[in-house]
């Protein structure tokens, strides 16, 4: 799902200024037609002072009086739903903010943390009162926290309501219409619901607002691919990266979109660059070591892992990464080393034993090239090459009965798509197991 920075940008309305505006319009007269006693005037700021001291024990009491005295004094309801809200009880807070409204629907204060308060549980009927507040003529600073109530409902929306979601980020955007992440979610949601038409022009008005954007950019180059458009694809990131050279996040997603078709010389040149400008970014190290891999420069690939297995010591995909690359260098002791790490790291994981069990192998070590086979076994299920690699480290080890059981099963199973070895296997038999022996006379 996508998530929205914006969302921490909700706050409920300070208090002061909320108490100056309400106490500004009610000397209007716009507010009460029915003029409040002496004494719940006096009781209101009572509890109103309280609640700048957050006594909110003392201004709940006093409030929750007037309240039963006078059930349609908006303002009171209002300081109400405050204390619930400040003192975490947001559902009392809800039903006070909808009879403040009730009392006088024409408020904006009300209306607004009324929306802030539904927009969080995710609640559609926010919209309402969002609306509501934006036709109130809102101060340029309380239209920011509409808009961020509008993004958090968006967000929570995304997965239950995609249209409400589409229309929630449609009004942020016109309110902040300088926000880029705005057209970014716009357009996945879009891509979700099966719209490429709609999600394309909104990934590019977030590139026209952010030409550096991450997510906009990675977005439409995908886009492109997946509706086999690659040449536009790669035409727009060259593009981009002509005109901001210093882009990391350009480079690294040309470099991205070559390697998916297969141009990994010239993805690493892309890669190389995107490093010179970042040298610690850890996907542009990743992107580099697996166009390395695909390569066979096996040499490359160990020297960038072991800078991210460095700066990532517990990620098990990382080392074992590592030790493939190694493995494949001919250094098999570092590699039967970086498996046991990634055993160790991710015990659960198949891959890793069975390459410890081909670099100690390689290391002479069968001992732990058996330990390794029979761990592995444990998680996933023999192979033809687990059976061969298994029988030979029992032949060198001098264990002739497991040696010809291996082989055997090897055998039974390899179906002749190892010819070489299956060869092996019949000759070594022969040598090894009398009965085998027997037979071949």
């Amino acid at each position: 799902m996508m998530r929205l920075l914006l969302k921490s940008a909700i706050g409920i309305v300070l208090l002061m200024a909320l108490c100056a505006a309400l106490c500004a319009q009610e000397s209007k007269g716009t507010h009460r037609k029915v003029r409040v006693r002496d004494e719940s005037a006096t009781a209101l700021s009572e509890a109103e002072a309280a609640m700048e001291k957050q006594d909110f024990a003392s201004a709940e009491q006093k409030l929750t009086a007037i309240t039963v005295a006078t059930p349609q004094d908006y303002r009171a309801w209002f300081d109400l739903g405050y204390v619930y809200s400040a003192t975490h009880r947001k559902d009392r807070a809800i039903e006070a903010y909808r009879k403040s409204i009730a009392a006088q629907p024409g408020v904006l204060e009300p209306n607004l943390n009324l929306a802030m308060l539904l927009a969080e549980k995710g609640e559609p009927e926010a919209g309402r009162y969002l609306r509501a507040a934006q036709k109130l003529k809102p101060s340029a600073e309380v239209q920011k926290r509409i808009a961020a109530a509008w993004v958090v409902l968006g967000d929570a929306l995304e997965s239950k309501d995609r249209a409400g979601a589409i229309d929630a980020y449609q009004q942020a955007a016109e309110l902040n219409p300088n926000d880029p992440s705005m057209h970014v979610a716009l357009g996945h949601l879009y891509e979700e619901g099966k719209d490429d038409k709609a999600a394309e022009p909104e990934y590019k008005a977030a590139l026209a607002l952010d030409a550096n954007s991450r997510d906009a950019l990675a977005l439409l180059s995908n886009l492109y691919l997946r509706t086999n458009r690659a040449a536009e694809a790669e035409g727009t990131l060259r593009e981009f990266v002509a005109k901001q050279p210093q882009s990391v996040n350009g480079h690294l997603q040309l470099g991205r979109l070559l390697a998916t078709q297969d141009q990994h010389e010239d993805a690493i040149v892309e890669f190389e660059k995107a490093l010179q400008l970042a040298p610690t970014d850890v996907e542009v190290e990743k992107a580099l070591a697996a166009s390395q891999l695909k390569l066979k420069q096996y040499d490359k690939a160990v020297a960038t892992l072991k800078v991210l297995t460095a700066n990532s010591p517990k990620d098990a995909a990382l080392h074992y990464l590592l030790a493939d690359a190694l493995l494949h260098a001919l250094q098999y002791e570092a590699a039967q080393n970086e498996f046991i790490v990634t055993a160790k790291l991710k015990p659960g994981w198949a891959e890793p034993y069975g390459g410890m069990a081909i670099a100690a192998s390689e290391n002479k070590n069968y001992e732990l090239a058996i330990r390794a086979l029979d761990a592995r076994a444990k998680l996933a299920p023999e192979t033809p090459p687990t059976y061969f690699l298994r029988a030979t480290c029992y032949d060198n080890l001098g264990a002739k009965e497991l040696a010809s059981a291996a082989y055997k099963e090897f055998l039974k199973v390899s179906d002749g798509k190892f010819p070489n070895q299956e060869w092996q296997a019949r000759h070594r038999l022969i040598a090894i197991d009398p009965a085998t022996r027997k037979k071949a006379k």
